[in-house]
């Protein structure tokens, strides 16, 4: 969504995060994401539940990837 704000130059600078949250119209009206997700789903793409280990998991890999 983030992306989506950012090609349609409703966000700009600094923390773009926080910019769609000041102005919750703007953000009803991304629909990119959607379209995205449901073209995955469509392939194929299978969700799986995450657990804390995994989030601390990605963690540590992302770390070490940093590291090379």
């Amino acid at each position: 969504m983030l992306a989506e704000a950012r090609d349609l130059d409703m966000i700009k600078g600094s923390n773009p995060a926080k910019q769609p949250s000041e102005n919750p119209n703007k953000i009803k009206a991304l629909n990119r994401y959607e379209s995205l997700i449901r073209d995955l789903l469509s392939i194929g793409l299978k969700l799986e539940s995450l657990q804390r280990e995994d989030f601390i998991t990605a963690m540590t890999l992302q770390r070490h990837s940093t590291d090379c």
